[in-house]
């Protein structure tokens, strides 16, 4: 997960450049990418306090300045207000364009309230395997009190993740000299595809680093070259091909 916040302090530069180089993730991709800030039907601002840094919807239609992102939450206004122009058919709209791009952009999730950033959206039951309509449900219904009074999805509601059974019993040992780190662990049911093996600095930079695909039916593996005086973090991930037709 990411924000869109940057700091560059250029005017209207293309959205993918305030979104990675800005930040730090040039080259990464996310599921969900998080931005609370003004907007306008066909824009959104890269800094809260900027009401003139500007990224359009016409950037995206650009593979190069397209965000690595597949979900988003957003909170600006103007972005749901269709009909705000003597216009109402115009074609632009950031929500929409956010769809549009070539390759990610699956949803985009909206609403007016901004604290905590990008309104009080309930997602925990996306990683049960429930779809997007359900966690929509439960933010607009689990507390009355917090519920905010205008939320929006854009995009397909019955989008869930497919949750693989993890690899269990995962152990770490130090031997040898130089020092190796060896991986054992107890298979997945569900590992049809194998598994990966990442190592980071953290569990956050394991999710994104170092990365070993190892095959069907491995239930061990052997770093031969962990980070030397760091604290080494091992993320194991079981992998499978769904085809959901």
């Amino acid at each position: 997960m990411t924000s869109l916040e940057g700091t560059l302090a250029e005017q209207n530069r293309p959205f993918n450049d305030v979104f990675t180089n800005a930040a730090g993730y040039a080259g990464r991709r996310y599921l969900w990418g998080i931005h609370a800030a003004h907007g306008q039907p066909s824009g959104i601002s890269y800094r809260d306090t900027s009401v003139t840094n500007w990224f359009y919807s016409q950037w995206l239609a650009d593979t190069l300045d397209e965000p690595q992102v597949e979900f988003y939450l957003l909170s600006a206004s103007w972005l749901v207000d269709w009909n705000w122009r003597s216009q109402p058919e115009t074609p632009d709209g950031f929500m929409r364009a956010c769809l549009s791009t070539a390759t990610n952009g699956l949803a985009a999730l909206w609403t007016c309230q901004r604290t905590p950033p990008a309104g009080p959206w309930r997602m925990e039951l996306l990683g049960l395997g429930y779809h997007l309509g359900a966690a929509l449900q439960r933010t607009l219904t689990v507390n009355l009190d917090q519920s905010s009074r205008a939320v929006y999805v854009l995009g397909d509601p019955t989008l869930c993740s497919y949750v693989t059974a993890p690899a269990s019993n995962l152990t770490a040992v130090t031997n040898g000299f130089p020092i190796r780190v060896s991986l054992s662990w107890t298979g997945s049911p569900e590992a049809s595809a194998g598994y990966y093996a990442c190592r980071g600095l953290s569990l956050e930079d394991a999710l994104t680093n170092t990365v070993w695909s190892l095959p069907v039916g491995s239930t061990n593996f052997t770093d031969n070259a962990p980070m030397a005086g760091q604290t080494n973090v091992y993320l194991l991930r079981a992998a499978q091909v769904i085809d959901t037709g």
